[in-house]
């Protein structure tokens, strides 16, 4: 199978889909350290947003507030050299905390929900692992909504981007991971599939995401076509989402398509072409919408149309070949 060209669609496009996914800096500094340090450091790393206090309590002082502060009259004589616990409490510093999977929307509402002088401060992200905390800037956050919000807003036109790729020279390959690219724009995703039914199983056409760009995976799903819900999917030719993975059993049958939490499956099928599966999924917690479900679906059914519509099949899954993808 021909490699694709990864400059073409590269992973680093991916949407982001929860607060876990953006920039974020780790600097946690004692209240009893000398501020004049963390200056220092500050000066050195000028992408740091600003700093973690973890005394009592954990507390968040912003870049922006401390160099204020230190030039305001008399600045430099009462915090440089003193405690930062001396400065937090003049500050009065609180932190928002909020978990790496919550989305980005809700977390730029909670952000912005604070009191007027705190809306700009650094937000709090714990990892899922609960192991630590880092801190996302504000501005990244709030490029991260419009981004998204953007891309949601043109999806006709990520739609009529997808009639040019179907309609230009490239290979079915190609066109299934352009597909995959352009999904990610209004359905974001870590993860994302498309496998097609070859006899018993399911083989991979276009993979994109996280942790998968070069993976020598398999180039099969050798259990889904056993799974209730993709037989259940491919009778009612209806999508499913699941919020969590963990609790469905018959996910088991699913492992093939990488250590996925929240998913979303939508069956491809036409009994002249072919059969298969699109198949998109988050690493976190993160349940797709209605909305998010309902899109996928305009995608997969214009895919499916389009191919359907040429003189000739885009692909015959008898000639599919018996390798892992290039990436």
């Amino acid at each position: 199978m021909q490699a694709l060209d990864p400059q073409l669609y590269p992973i680093e496009t991916l949407i982001p889909v929860c607060a876990g996914d953006l920039p974020s800096y780790s600097f946690t500094v004692s209240p009893h350290e000398l501020l004049e340090s963390v200056v220092r450091v500050m000066e050195q790393r000028p992408e740091l947003p600003g700093m973690i206090v973890a005394g009592r309590r954990t507390g968040v002082i912003s870049r922006a507030k401390m160099f204020e502060r230190l030039g305001h009259q008399y600045g430099v004589e009462l915090f440089l050299r003193k405690p930062v616990a001396k400065l937090e409490l003049s500050l009065k510093s609180t932190a928002l905390i909020v978990p790496a999977q919550t989305r980005i929307e809700e977390t730029v509402r909670m952000a912005l929900a604070r009191p007027h002088g705190e809306i700009y401060d650094p937000v709090l992200i714990k990892d899922a692992e609960q192991t630590g905390l880092r801190l996302v800037d504000m501005h990244d956050l709030l490029l991260a909504q419009s981004r998204i919000l953007a891309n949601v807003s043109n999806t006709v036109g990520q739609l009529e981007e997808l009639e040019k790729v179907i309609n230009s020279n490239k290979t079915a390959e190609e066109i299934m991971l352009a597909a995959l690219e352009l999904l990610s724009h209004v359905v974001p995703y870590h993860q994302a599939a498309v496998l097609i039914q070859k006899a018993d199983r399911l083989v991979y056409v276009a993979r994109r995401g996280i942790g998968w760009e070069g993976a020598q995976a398999s180039s099969y799903a050798n259990s889904i076509h056993n799974s209730q819900i993709y037989r259940m999917m491919r009778e009612r030719r209806e999508a499913i989402c699941i919020p969590d993975v963990n609790t469905v059993a018959d996910w088991q049958h699913f492992s093939d398509i990488g250590n996925l939490r929240s998913w979303l499956g939508v069956p491809l099928g036409s009994s002249a072409h072919f059969d298969g599966l699109l198949s998109l999924g988050r690493l976190t917690h993160s349940p797709f919408s209605i909305t998010e479900k309902d899109t996928a679906q305009v995608f997969a059914s214009r895919i499916v149309q389009s191919l359907e519509s040429k003189k000739k099949p885009a692909w015959r899954t008898d000639r599919l070949v018996e390798q892992p993808l290039a990436y």
